[in-house]
């Protein structure tokens, strides 16, 4: 901070942040305590950088954070960014905050209304044109502020922000002191706006404390986020996807539930089921809000699917994800295939006695059936042989039979033929020579023809 750290900062807490706020001073640090913590699970620590853009030194430190997946917040002078727009450019591009840090770094209570007003929109057009892109966001110089300072920039349309943690790490402080300075500071589930700075001569070795600091925080079971429009940690808004799956038939499916990262609140979502190649005997019908504790990135939610005695196609159903709450839905839904397990059914053709008819031809209907009905289309290829019974008895035929899906049974007709003889039974048979979707599980059929009865 270049000194005067001190000045206005408890005023700005007063009339900013108000009574009873997070912001307060808290107890000791009560998630050091934690065995074996998960990660957010003692809440939440951003990472703001002061006084540059620095060409020399910012550049490794959006480095470090990207290696470690972490957003900062930046406070940036004007001066610095007229001075290196790319550098100031590529921080907005890393999908850091970028804040007004002011043009000179002047003590705002030293300066005029105008001069206020002037240096904080000055920096802002300065970004702007380097091509970065600032909320409104700012950081008073040695956090100096009074009333009269904090009109000015509301005026200006800016909110200052202040901090929670300062390693003092402008004062010369080896990396080692400024990462242990941060950890020491750090308060669960309170507000944890942690101050260092970019652009001073200390720069690198708090810049080097930043991996330490990071890591450290994280096996404390804190999560980092930057600062939202209200200028608190803005928890981190997770991702969530669905991982599909294939069930068998009767078995539950468990549909896996993920979050992208952990987040210091309660992420919920509505799941639900729809039916799609499946029918609603198929599966017992799931809706029900999915709930993430903090610090938890997967949950699975079981569906269970019914056992038929059909043999049927795979089927499947859709799994949905809706209202969102904490959280961003990036798979809004998944397919999950229900595989099969039934066997084929068998099938088989009756035996018959049909009446010779005494003129013309008569109809033999030869049922060919399976054991149970099937979900799938059956086809069967059929055919007669002759046995006593000869062409001049029937008339030979050769064909394909298709038994609908849910039906047990159809006809297989074979004319048969009046002639002059007196003679016994005669008799042929009806043969399966090929089946699909189905098992053929007996011997050929035998169709008998008996004489017509003559009246007296």
């Amino acid at each position: 901070m270049r000194g005067a750290r001190w000045w206005g900062l408890a005023v700005l807490m007063a009339m900013v942040i108000g009574p009873g706020s997070s912001y307060a001073v808290s107890t000791p640090n009560a998630a050091s305590q934690l065995a074996t913590p998960t990660r957010c699970s003692a809440g939440l620590v951003a990472l703001t950088f002061d006084d540059g853009p620095s060409s020399s030194v910012t550049p490794g430190l959006l480095r470090i954070l990207r290696e470690n997946r972490v957003r900062a917040t930046f406070f940036m002078v004007g001066e610095r960014v007229a001075s290196a727009p790319g550098t100031a450019r590529a921080v907005s591009r890393a999908g850091h905050v970028i804040a007004n840090h002011t043009w000179h770094h002047t003590l705002m209570t030293s300066q005029s209304d105008a001069q206020i007003r002037d240096a904080l929109l000055s920096t802002d057009r300065a970004l702007r044109w380097a091509g970065a892109t600032p909320g409104h966001l700012m950081r008073p110089p040695y956090g100096g502020v009074n009333t009269r300072v904090y009109a000015a920039i509301a005026r200006a349309g800016f909110l200052p922000v202040l901090w929670d943690v300062d390693p003092e790490d402008w004062e010369g402080r080896s990396t080692q002191a400024i990462a242990n300075s941060v950890i020491a500071q750090l308060r669960p589930h309170r507000s944890n706006v942690v101050l260092q700075h970019d652009g001073v001569r200390n720069s690198p070795a708090s810049v080097a404390a930043v991996p330490q600091i990071i890591h450290r925080a994280r096996r404390l079971g804190y999560c980092f986020a930057v600062l939202g429009a209200d200028g608190r940690p803005a928890p981190p808004v997770p991702r969530v996807t669905m991982t599909g799956t294939r069930v068998p038939e009767g078995a539950v499916a468990r549909v896996r539930v993920r979050l992208d990262q952990p987040t210091s609140r309660r992420v919920s979502l509505e799941l639900s089921t729809a039916t799609s190649g499946a029918g609603a005997a198929d599966l017992v019908a799931r809706r029900t809000r999915v709930v993430f504790p903090v610090g938890t990135t997967t949950r699975t939610v079981l569906v269970r699917t019914r056992q038929d005695t059909l043999d049927e196609r795979n089927e499947s159903f859709v799994v949905r994800l809706s209202s969102p709450r904490g959280s961003t839905i990036g798979t809004t839904s998944r397919r999950v295939v229900i595989v099969d397990d039934d066997a084929p059914p068998g099938v088989r053709v009756r035996n018959l006695k049909v009446v010779e008819p005494t003129a013309g031809t008569t109809t033999a209907g030869v049922a060919v059936e399976l054991g149970r009905p099937s979900g799938r289309r059956i086809v069967v290829s059929v055919r007669t042989r002759p046995g006593t019974a000869r062409a001049t008895d029937f008339s030979p035929r050769a064909a394909r039979v298709v038994i609908p899906a849910g039906r047990a049974r159809v006809r297989f007709d074979v004319q048969i033929l009046a002639d002059l003889l007196v003679e016994p039974d005669e008799t042929f048979t009806v043969e399966i020579v090929s089946a699909t979707n189905a098992t053929v599980v007996a011997r050929p059929a035998t169709v008998t023809i008996t004489p017509a009865v003559e009246s007296p």
